[in-house]
């Protein structure tokens, strides 16, 4: 993959998550430096930056750096909540682990007040967006569903809609 692109930052992110939930925090941050460096040299998606900056806390946390970690936590909490609508259902684990790790920061810094403040806004999220499970085990959850069909209409279709056209002139 080319240096800089955002093909890399996404390589760079998805292998981070990988090792962060094995533990393996280090590593982690070292890749999400790289991929946060090249989401805001291109000044792409807020989004994503903000999950770069919530899975970076995590590092951070899962290494103890809490005064480091709080406010990637912070802000990519907040930034997951600004934009909840663009929010694919696939993002709703890092989301609530987010909230877990910075919940447990706060608990483990003897921060009780701020902790309590943070599970209430997970509460609330989890009341206004409730995930039901069909017979199937698969989530079915009507507004989630409409919010990752609108994230994924926003942000592939024209890529789609290029590939089909290419394989019809062959």
């Amino acid at each position: 993959l080319p240096k800089g692109s955002f093909q890399l930052a996404g390589r760079l992110s998805q292998c981070a998550y990988v090792l962060l939930n094995v533990g393996e925090y280090s590593t982690a941050e070292e890749l999400l430096r790289e991929c946060l460096e090249i989401q805001r040299a291109k000044r792409h998606d807020q989004l994503i930056v903000d999950h770069a900056n919530a899975m970076l806390g995590w590092a951070l946390f899962g290494q103890e750096e809490y005064v480091d970690a709080e406010p990637l936590l912070v802000s990519g909490l907040d930034g997951m909540m600004e934009n909840s609508e663009e929010l694919p259902t696939t993002a709703r684990p890092l989301f609530n682990k987010t909230f877990e790790n910075l919940i447990s920061l706060y608990e483990e810094s003897e921060k009780p007040d701020q902790a309590a403040k943070w599970r209430k806004k997970l509460e609330a999220f989890r009341a206004a967006s409730p995930v039901t499970h069909d017979a199937k085990g698969v989530e079915s959850n009507d507004k989630l569903n409409g919010l990752v069909q609108k994230f994924l209409d926003k942000k592939y279709v024209s890529n789609v809609n290029s590939i089909k056209d290419r394989s019809q002139l062959a």
